[in-house]
């Protein structure tokens, strides 16, 4: 039956596609992502969601492997400890509200949790609290992020139903402002529960991410950043008996690594052996000759200077490389600038400082000779 068909030796793939998406792209990589990925959401109480929390963790692969997580309306106080709000892999930093400054009992307050995998240098910028306008103010600076930012400023923001919005925005904008401008390399993010205000009213520079209704029909939870298509909002469902939504902010942004197109460029490879090559040949050069063969200076400089140039492409080899276009103007470190950084720190404490002020001397005037470029050599002739 089957005499007519001759056994094939190997099976030919076939080419199939692959999945796309911003989602697909932050689970496949993890906490090395170009944004923070982040879950907002207004809890109303959050020492009675603590056990769903942990179940979140334990199940839902995209909450456990979140970098931030922004809760509002937490409604904590000081008779609940830290050790009592603990998540696994998480660490927390909260802003209670002040019953003094805020002029009510209870209700309020801001938390994040920040995961230890993502970042552990996390510095409390700021901590505000006022009848009209709670907001928290944290620096992380991560393991990963791309060059363009030194780390990411996470700003929460409580605004109540009641407060007077433009105060609120008004004091909003003035302390990003004030952290913008002592902290100009990094990317501030903007969110929380703004009920009535719109940030881009004080600042129009910042946009906001969130277009899904978090509360009934309402978009009142939302997220600003100076950085265009930073992020793309899917709507969770909501902690408990909470009224609002839980909003994962997935990060859609795509870092300047990425979007530029690579550069090409040559360059001399000015080693000992080609050095001595160079030299030879022009030591073998007859100069009368370019003397009498031209009637004017000008025309005697070009006609040297082009067999200069020609005697160095035909001697010094060439070596060209294919790089990212933000890195064009970088110093390209050789391997002696390696070897004195390595001395540097090699350098006992015990040392003169003398000493290691002369080996900086030495890494920066390397630096600069890589910035410029060699000198020529044989022109001793003329």
């Amino acid at each position: 039956m089957y005499s007519n068909y001759t056994a094939v030796s190997y099976v030919k793939r076939r080419r199939r596609g692959k999945r796309a998406g911003a989602l697909v792209r932050l689970r496949q990589r993890g906490l090395r992502t170009s944004l923070p990925g982040i879950f907002l959401s207004n809890v109303r109480s959050l020492a009675n969601k603590l056990d769903e929390l942990q179940l979140l963790l334990g199940k839902n692969r995209d909450f456990y492997s979140s970098a931030v997580l922004c809760f509002t309306e937490t409604w904590l106080c000081g008779l609940i400890p830290d050790s009592a709000l603990q998540l696994a892999g998480f660490q927390l930093y909260r802003a209670d509200r002040d019953t003094e400054l805020s002029g009510k009992t209870k209700g309020g307050g801001i938390c994040f949790y920040i995961n230890s995998g993502w970042c552990n240098d996390v510095t409390v910028i700021q901590q505000h609290c006022s009848p009209d306008l709670e907001s928290f103010i944290i620096n992380c600076k991560p393991f990963y992020s791309p060059r363009e930012f030194a780390s990411f400023i996470l700003v929460g923001v409580y605004i109540p139903p009641h407060a007077s919005v433009q105060d609120a925005q008004r004091m909003l904008a003035d302390q990003i402002l004030c952290v913008e401008r002592i902290n100009p390399d990094s990317l501030v993010i903007v969110l929380g529960d703004f009920n009535k205000g719109n940030l881009t009213r004080e600042l129009p520079k910042y946009r906001q991410f969130i277009k899904c209704p978090t509360r009934e029909e309402n978009i009142l939870d939302h997220c600003y950043t100076t950085v265009r298509d930073a992020y793309h909002a899917v709507p969770r469902a909501a902690l408990g008996l909470s009224d609002h939504v839980m909003v994962h902010l997935i990060p859609a942004y795509r870092q300047k690594l990425k979007l530029c197109k690579p550069v090409v460029r040559t360059s001399k490879k000015w080693t000992s052996e080609a050095v001595e090559d160079l030299q030879a040949c022009l030591d073998s050069t007859d100069w009368d000759v370019f003397r009498t063969a031209t009637n004017s200076l000008d025309e005697y400089t070009e006609a040297v200077t082009s067999y200069i140039s020609f005697c160095e492409d035909c001697c010094i080899p060439s070596c060209t490389r294919v790089f990212p276009s933000i890195y064009a103007d970088c110093v390209v470190v050789t391997v002696f600038v390696r070897c004195l950084g390595r001395r540097r720190c090699l350098c006992p404490s015990s040392s003169l400082l003398l000493n290691i002020e002369g080996k900086r001397c030495d890494i920066s005037h390397s630096i600069i000779s890589c910035q410029t470029p060699p000198i020529r050599i044989g022109l001793e002739a003329f």
